[in-house]
Protein backbone atom coordinates (compact mmCIF):
# COMPACT_ATOMS: atom_id res chain seq x y z
CA UNK A 1 0.00 0.00 0.00
CA UNK A 2 0.86 3.60 -0.63
CA UNK A 3 -0.53 6.23 1.22
CA UNK A 4 -0.61 9.77 1.63
CA UNK A 5 -1.82 12.03 4.54
CA UNK A 6 -1.81 15.84 4.91
CA UNK A 7 -2.90 17.97 8.17
CA UNK A 8 -5.80 19.96 7.41
CA UNK A 9 -7.93 22.35 9.07
CA UNK A 10 -11.53 21.94 9.00
CA UNK A 11 -13.79 24.94 10.65
CA UNK A 12 -10.91 25.60 13.41
CA UNK A 13 -10.52 21.65 13.77
CA UNK A 14 -7.64 19.97 12.75
CA UNK A 15 -8.38 16.83 10.66
CA UNK A 16 -6.12 14.45 8.09
CA UNK A 17 -6.79 13.57 4.74
CA UNK A 18 -5.40 10.43 3.51
CA UNK A 19 -5.52 8.42 0.76
CA UNK A 20 -4.58 4.62 0.17
CA UNK A 21 -3.48 3.16 -3.04
CA UNK A 22 -3.09 -0.45 -3.75
CA UNK A 23 0.07 -0.48 -5.56
CA UNK A 24 0.61 -4.70 -5.71
CA UNK A 25 1.00 -4.51 -9.73
CA UNK A 26 3.90 -1.49 -9.64
CA UNK A 27 5.72 -3.19 -7.14
CA UNK A 28 5.75 -6.48 -9.32
CA UNK A 29 6.40 -4.66 -12.14
CA UNK A 30 9.23 -3.07 -10.56
CA UNK A 31 10.81 -5.98 -9.33
CA UNK A 32 10.51 -8.12 -12.53
CA UNK A 33 12.47 -5.45 -14.35
CA UNK A 34 15.17 -5.43 -11.33
CA UNK A 35 15.67 -9.30 -12.31
CA UNK A 36 15.67 -8.45 -15.89
CA UNK A 37 18.10 -6.18 -15.47
CA UNK A 38 20.64 -8.12 -13.10
CA UNK A 39 19.72 -12.16 -13.53
CA UNK A 40 21.11 -13.72 -16.81
CA UNK A 41 17.24 -15.07 -18.35
CA UNK A 42 18.21 -18.99 -18.97
CA UNK A 43 20.64 -19.71 -15.23
CA UNK A 44 18.85 -17.30 -13.24
CA UNK A 45 22.01 -16.73 -11.45
CA UNK A 46 23.65 -12.93 -11.93
CA UNK A 47 24.46 -11.58 -15.41
CA UNK A 48 27.45 -9.77 -16.43
CA UNK A 49 26.55 -6.75 -15.45
CA UNK A 50 25.55 -7.49 -11.92
CA UNK A 51 28.36 -9.90 -11.18
CA UNK A 52 30.95 -6.66 -11.16
CA UNK A 53 28.59 -5.09 -9.38
CA UNK A 54 28.65 -7.08 -6.27
CA UNK A 55 32.22 -8.66 -7.42
CA UNK A 56 33.23 -4.85 -7.07
CA UNK A 57 31.93 -4.15 -4.12
CA UNK A 58 33.54 -6.76 -2.34
CA UNK A 59 36.96 -6.44 -3.72
CA UNK A 60 36.97 -3.24 -2.24
CA UNK A 61 35.72 -4.19 1.11
CA UNK A 62 38.54 -7.02 1.20
CA UNK A 63 41.07 -4.40 0.30
CA UNK A 64 39.57 -2.04 2.78
CA UNK A 65 40.23 -4.94 5.79
CA UNK A 66 42.70 -6.59 4.31
CA UNK A 67 40.61 -9.73 3.75
CA UNK A 68 40.99 -12.76 1.50
CA UNK A 69 39.47 -12.88 -1.84
CA UNK A 70 39.85 -15.53 -4.55
CA UNK A 71 38.02 -14.82 -8.12
CA UNK A 72 37.32 -18.15 -10.44
CA UNK A 73 36.98 -18.07 -14.32
CA UNK A 74 35.35 -20.77 -15.86
CA UNK A 75 34.56 -21.96 -18.80
CA UNK A 76 32.91 -25.31 -20.44
CA UNK A 77 35.00 -27.46 -22.09
CA UNK A 78 34.58 -28.29 -26.08
CA UNK A 79 30.80 -26.80 -25.45
CA UNK A 80 30.53 -26.21 -29.31
CA UNK A 81 30.59 -29.76 -29.82
CA UNK A 82 27.43 -30.03 -27.94
CA UNK A 83 25.64 -27.59 -29.74
CA UNK A 84 26.71 -28.70 -32.72
CA UNK A 85 25.64 -32.49 -32.53
CA UNK A 86 22.51 -31.85 -30.39
CA UNK A 87 21.37 -28.80 -31.02
CA UNK A 88 21.59 -25.35 -28.91
CA UNK A 89 18.72 -26.48 -26.24
CA UNK A 90 20.97 -29.05 -25.49
CA UNK A 91 23.51 -26.81 -24.85
CA UNK A 92 21.28 -25.03 -22.84
CA UNK A 93 20.16 -28.09 -20.54
CA UNK A 94 24.16 -28.37 -20.24
CA UNK A 95 24.22 -25.01 -19.14
CA UNK A 96 21.53 -24.76 -16.72
CA UNK A 97 23.06 -28.70 -15.48
CA UNK A 98 26.71 -27.15 -14.88
CA UNK A 99 24.87 -23.87 -12.99
CA UNK A 100 23.16 -25.87 -10.56
CA UNK A 101 26.64 -28.06 -10.21
CA UNK A 102 27.93 -24.75 -9.21
CA UNK A 103 25.69 -23.60 -6.90
CA UNK A 104 25.39 -26.87 -4.70
CA UNK A 105 29.73 -26.43 -4.61
CA UNK A 106 29.84 -22.70 -3.68
CA UNK A 107 28.56 -20.98 -0.65
CA UNK A 108 25.60 -18.80 -0.43
CA UNK A 109 27.77 -16.00 0.37
CA UNK A 110 29.94 -16.75 -2.87
CA UNK A 111 29.54 -14.22 -5.50
CA UNK A 112 28.73 -16.09 -8.76
CA UNK A 113 27.70 -14.84 -12.22
CA UNK A 114 27.52 -15.87 -16.26
CA UNK A 115 30.24 -13.65 -18.16
CA UNK A 116 28.66 -15.02 -21.44
CA UNK A 117 28.03 -18.36 -23.71
CA UNK A 118 29.42 -21.06 -21.84
CA UNK A 119 31.85 -18.54 -19.75
CA UNK A 120 31.13 -18.45 -15.95
CA UNK A 121 33.33 -16.75 -12.79
CA UNK A 122 32.46 -16.47 -9.47
CA UNK A 123 34.65 -14.77 -5.92
CA UNK A 124 34.78 -17.00 -2.98
CA UNK A 125 34.58 -14.32 0.00
CA UNK A 126 36.91 -15.09 3.30
CA UNK A 127 38.84 -17.89 1.08
CA UNK A 128 42.64 -18.45 1.72
CA UNK A 129 44.56 -20.45 -0.60
CA UNK A 130 43.78 -23.63 0.64
CA UNK A 131 40.47 -23.40 0.60
CA UNK A 132 40.37 -21.58 -2.85
CA UNK A 133 41.99 -24.55 -4.27
CA UNK A 134 39.84 -27.11 -2.28
CA UNK A 135 36.99 -25.55 -3.88
CA UNK A 136 38.18 -25.11 -7.18
CA UNK A 137 38.40 -28.75 -7.17
CA UNK A 138 35.53 -29.65 -5.85
CA UNK A 139 33.25 -27.52 -8.35
CA UNK A 140 35.29 -29.09 -11.48
CA UNK A 141 34.51 -32.74 -9.84
CA UNK A 142 31.00 -31.59 -9.51
CA UNK A 143 30.52 -30.66 -13.17
CA UNK A 144 32.76 -33.51 -14.18
CA UNK A 145 30.15 -36.20 -12.84
CA UNK A 146 26.73 -33.88 -13.83
CA UNK A 147 24.28 -36.26 -16.05
CA UNK A 148 22.06 -33.92 -17.73
CA UNK A 149 18.97 -36.14 -19.10
CA UNK A 150 18.26 -34.73 -22.45
CA UNK A 151 15.91 -36.08 -25.79
CA UNK A 152 16.47 -40.29 -23.98
CA UNK A 153 20.45 -39.45 -23.29
CA UNK A 154 22.73 -37.90 -21.08
CA UNK A 155 24.82 -35.37 -21.49
CA UNK A 156 28.03 -34.89 -19.80
CA UNK A 157 30.98 -32.28 -19.70
CA UNK A 158 33.99 -30.89 -17.86
CA UNK A 159 34.84 -27.45 -17.10
CA UNK A 160 38.61 -25.51 -16.96
CA UNK A 161 38.86 -23.23 -13.76
CA UNK A 162 41.73 -21.05 -13.68
CA UNK A 163 41.96 -18.75 -10.36
CA UNK A 164 43.92 -16.18 -8.80
CA UNK A 165 43.92 -14.40 -5.38
CA UNK A 166 43.73 -11.10 -4.22
CA UNK A 167 47.44 -9.76 -3.66
CA UNK A 168 49.08 -6.93 -1.98
CA UNK A 169 49.55 -5.50 -5.67
CA UNK A 170 45.92 -5.88 -6.72
CA UNK A 171 45.07 -2.22 -7.03
CA UNK A 172 41.43 -3.30 -8.82
CA UNK A 173 39.55 -6.19 -9.37
CA UNK A 174 40.37 -6.20 -13.26
CA UNK A 175 43.86 -6.98 -12.20
CA UNK A 176 42.81 -10.42 -10.66
CA UNK A 177 39.85 -11.35 -13.13
CA UNK A 178 43.41 -11.02 -15.87
CA UNK A 179 44.95 -13.43 -14.02
CA UNK A 180 42.79 -15.77 -13.38
CA UNK A 181 41.52 -15.62 -17.12
CA UNK A 182 45.30 -15.97 -17.91
CA UNK A 183 45.61 -19.25 -15.69
CA UNK A 184 42.14 -20.35 -17.28
CA UNK A 185 43.83 -20.26 -20.96
CA UNK A 186 47.06 -22.03 -19.41
CA UNK A 187 44.04 -24.87 -18.35
CA UNK A 188 42.93 -25.36 -22.29
CA UNK A 189 46.27 -25.15 -22.95
CA UNK A 190 47.04 -28.18 -20.44
CA UNK A 191 44.42 -30.58 -21.68
CA UNK A 192 41.28 -29.07 -20.41
CA UNK A 193 39.24 -30.59 -17.55
CA UNK A 194 41.50 -29.15 -14.59
CA UNK A 195 42.38 -26.13 -12.15
CA UNK A 196 45.16 -23.89 -12.68
CA UNK A 197 46.34 -21.55 -10.41
CA UNK A 198 47.78 -18.28 -11.29
CA UNK A 199 51.04 -16.33 -10.61
CA UNK A 200 50.93 -14.47 -6.91
CA UNK A 201 51.35 -10.44 -7.42
CA UNK A 202 54.27 -10.94 -4.90
CA UNK A 203 55.85 -13.02 -7.58
CA UNK A 204 56.77 -15.73 -4.74
CA UNK A 205 54.26 -17.46 -3.04
CA UNK A 206 52.79 -19.18 -5.88
CA UNK A 207 54.26 -20.67 -9.30
CA UNK A 208 52.99 -19.12 -12.29
CA UNK A 209 49.73 -21.30 -13.56
CA UNK A 210 50.60 -23.99 -11.56
CA UNK A 211 48.14 -27.01 -12.04
CA UNK A 212 46.36 -28.09 -8.99
CA UNK A 213 44.26 -30.98 -10.46
CA UNK A 214 42.83 -32.93 -13.52
CA UNK A 215 40.16 -35.30 -14.06
CA UNK A 216 41.87 -36.56 -16.91
CA UNK A 217 40.59 -37.28 -20.33
CA UNK A 218 37.28 -35.05 -20.95
CA UNK A 219 34.49 -36.55 -22.12
CA UNK A 220 32.40 -35.00 -24.96
CA UNK A 221 29.01 -34.97 -25.54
Amino acid sequence: MEIHAKLLDFDGRPVVLSIARDITDRKRLEQALMREATTDPLTGIRNRRQFFVDAEREMGRATRYGRPLTVLMLDLDRFKRINDRFGHHAGDAVLLGCVQACQQSLRDTDILGRLGGEEFAAVLLETDLDDALAAAERLRRAVEEMAVPFGGQTLRCTVSIGMALRGPGDAALDDILRRADSALYSAKEAGRNRVMLARATNGGMEDQNRRWSSGGVPRNG
